[in-house]
Parts: structure tokens; sequence; C-alpha cells
């Protein structure tokens, strides 16, 4: 199996979806669910509402898992992610 291959920090190609062709770094493997984790990859945005009195809430973006299948392992360096 391809996963075999793949360790964290590795430079990955998204090869289908929306960012397709990004280079980016591996964060994460769940091998059981057969998904990975790409930094600036497939971003949801969480809206966090204020816990506390007088704290204010926050907008989280955080990357969701990306299917084994659509990426491959990449020969040149990851792109800094766009802030």
């Amino acid at each position: 199996m391809m996963a075999t291959t793949l360790r964290t920090g590795d430079a990955v190609k998204v090869l289908s979806g929306d960012s397709k062709g990004t280079v980016a770094k591996l964060l994460a493997i769940d091998k059981k669910k057969g998904k990975v984790i790409v930094e600036g990859v497939n971003l949801r945005t969480k809206h966090v509402k204020p816990m506390k009195e007088g704290e204010s809430g926050n907008i989280l973006k955080k990357e969701m898992p990306i299917s084994m299948s659509n990426i491959a392992l990449a020969d040149e360096q990851p792109e800094p992610a766009a802030e």
C-alpha cells in the first residue's frame, strides 16, 4: 500500500479537488480511514463563540482530512502556506 512510503512532514502534491497541483507538507496520516491532512488544503472555517464574559469570539481556519488517493509524493519542496 502507498501509505508505507508517506511520512508526516513529507512534501506531497494534491492530485484532485480545489487545491489540485498544490505542493505542501503532510501534517497527519490516518491509515485506518485512509485519510491525510495536508497543510493549507481543504480548509474549513469554524466560528468560535466567546466562552467567558468580555471575551470576544473568533474564526478558526482548520485543515480537514482528504483521501490518501488524492495525493502523491512530490519531488519539489513545499511552498509556504499562504495566510
